[in-house]
Order: structure tokens, then C-alpha cells, then sequence
């Protein structure tokens, strides 16, 4: 009987995650007229990961979170397929939604905190540990950004997600001038059926440039596990000097522990705006803004190419 649910679940997962590349294709063809190739998969992709409708699963997945699918934040994303209805044997009518349309639903009803809880790791340098965000996709990478002096403890770490599945991350990036960093573990190393689990942070900057002192924040870290810290504060400054930094940087009012460097600042809405990288005993806090942490990598990136 276990069994049999466990398979079940899996079948659900599955078209879940077809409902939506199927949405996808239908958005593609709407808004744009040019040709879609198909592309090959690999052997071990196409023995962990299932061909879909002859396309690269992690090329439609990419497309699925840069699209904002799964972004920290709140919802603005709406299914446009409407529900049907059957007729039940009393005549009377139910609606019959899609599996894409449930997903959808459950995105909708997630609160702030739980999607900013899904896009922090706990990353374990082997002496020392802290926290990560979920920052992009790149080449069928997962690309977590954290504090520079955390990750530059060792060549790789092993990155825990929040649903206690951990896979081997190897440091691809350190900045120069900034306390930033980036790790990378390859996509695939996770189960398709936990990629509709991750959520990534949302970069607007005119979500930073819109906010002011005394609004609310709250800070996620993995102190205690991965996402497992969270508490709230309110913004002092958006712009404040710190010396020891040689940078500007948010600063707020918040509690902070030991671990949670590198873990995420969010506004009221849970949208991304800062990674949490000092806290103080009297409940202080600094953390590094979105827009600084979109320079570094996109300078770190292009030394790489």
C-alpha cells in the first residue's frame, strides 16, 4: 500500500511538472514566431530525467525560473487555462482543474516565509558552515551565492536544501573587493520531483530603490539547518558605510545568529534584498544589497568566459 502511494505520488509529480512545460510551449508559441529546436539529451539525463517532448529538461526548467516561476516573492503569475467541469452522477457540476493549475494554486498560497525558507541552503565547508540563496540557473547549474568568507574555507561544500536533500558544490567564484561568493552544484544531481520544491531569489532592484527606513524585513538563515532561522526587524538605512566592509550596505534592526551569514533579507513581501552577511549582540544587522550582488556576479561570470 506504501508503495503504491509513493508511486502515485510520483505519477502526480510527473504531470505536474509535463502540465507545465505544455504551458510553457504554449506561451513560446504565442509570443514569438521563431523556430524551436529540439535538442539532444544526454545518456544520464535521459535515464534520470525522461525525455520531454524531445527537448532538454533543464533548458525547460530554466526557462520555467527565469520566467519567475519560482521566485521568491509574491505571486503574480496566474494560469490563463480555465477549469473545466464535470457532470457528476447527481447532475449537479465540479470543477476539474489541471495539474498545472494546482501547482499554481499551491505557489499562490505560499506565504513569504515559506517561499524564502525554499530558497536558503545550509552550505558545509567542512570546518566551517553557513547559509546560501538559490541565485540562478547557468548551463545546467545551480548557482548559490553566500559570504566570500565562508566559501573561500575550501575548493567545494556540501549544500543542503531545505528539503534535507544535499548534493557537492564546488566554489566557482570569489570576489575581489566584495564578501561574495558562488557555488555550483549541477542541476541534475537532484531528482526532477525536488526541482518544483527550489525557489530563487527575486533580483528587482526597484524593489531595493523603493524602500525606506522603518519598513519591515525579515532575515532566513540555516543556523539551525537549512532555512530553519528565521526572525524579524525593521530597515534602518539602505545606503549606511560600514568601515570594516569598505562598502555601503543595508543596514537594520534584527536578530541574527552565527550561521546565518549568507542567508537572505527580505522585505515584508518576501521579496529579495539583500544577502545577511553581520549581525551585533544588540541586534543589528548589515547585509549586502541585491544590486551589489548582481555587479559581482556578473563581473565574476564574465572573467569566466
Amino acid at each position: 500500500m506504501e508503495d503504491n502511494i509513493k508511486e502515485r505520488k510520483k505519477v502526480n509529480i510527473g504531470n505536474t511538472f509535463r502540465c507545465l512545460i505544455f504551458m510553457l510551449f504554449l506561451f513560446c508559441t504565442m509570443f514569438s514566431n521563431k523556430e524551436i529546436k529540439a535538442q539532444t539529451v544526454s545518456e544520464r539525463e535521459a535515464g534520470k530525467h525522461p525525455l520531454i517532448q524531445a527537448t532538454d529538461v533543464v533548458e525547460e526548467y530554466k526557462a520555467l525560473v527565469r520566467l519567475g516561476f519560482f521566485n521568491t516573492g509574491e505571486w503574480s503569475k496566474k494560469a490563463e487555462s480555465k477549469d473545466k467541469e464535470t457532470e457528476r452522477t447527481d447532475g449537479q457540476k465540479t470543477e476539474c482543474k489541471t495539474e498545472a493549475q494546482m501547482l499554481f494554486a499551491t505557489l499562490a498560497e505560499e506565504t513569504a516565509y515559506e517561499k524564502a525558507r525554499a530558497a536558503t541552503v545550509q552550505i558545509n565547508m567542512g570546518t566551517h558552515y553557513g547559509s546560501g540563496i538559490l541565485w540562478d540557473i547557468r548551463e545546467g547549474m545551480l548557482v548559490i551565492v553566500s559570504n566570500q568568507h565562508l566559501l573561500k574555507e575550501a575548493e567545494s561544500g556540501e549544500i543542503i536544501f531545505r528539503n534535507g536533500v544535499s548534493v557537492q558544490g564546488t566554489v566557482t567564484g570569489l570576489s575581489d573587493t566584495k564578501d561574495i561568493g558562488f557555488i555550483e552544484a549541477p542541476l541534475l544531481d537532484l531528482q526532477r520531483e525536488d526541482w518544483l520544491m527550489l525557489r530563487f531569489a527575486d533580483k528587482s532592484l526597484e524593489n531595493y530603490e523603493s524602500l525606506a527606513a522603518g519598513d519591515a524585513l525579515f532575515v532566513v538563515g540555516s543556523a539551525n539547518g537549512a532555512g530553519e532561522d528565521y526572525y524579524e526587524g525593521t530597515l534602518g538605512d539602505t545606503d549606511y558605510y560600514f568601515p570594516e566592509f569598505q562598502s555601503d550596505m543595508l543596514y537594520g534592526y534584527c536578530k541574527a545568529l552565527p550561521g546565518m551569514s549568507g542567508g537572505g533579507t527580505f522585505d515584508k513581501r518576501g521579496r529579495f534584498i539583500g544577502m545577511l552577511t553581520a549581525g551585533t549582540k544588540e541586534e543589528e544587522i548589515a547585509s549586502i544589497p541585491v544590486g551589489t550582488m548582481v555587479e559581482e556576479y556578473n563581473k565574476i561570470y564574465e572573467n569566466r568566459e
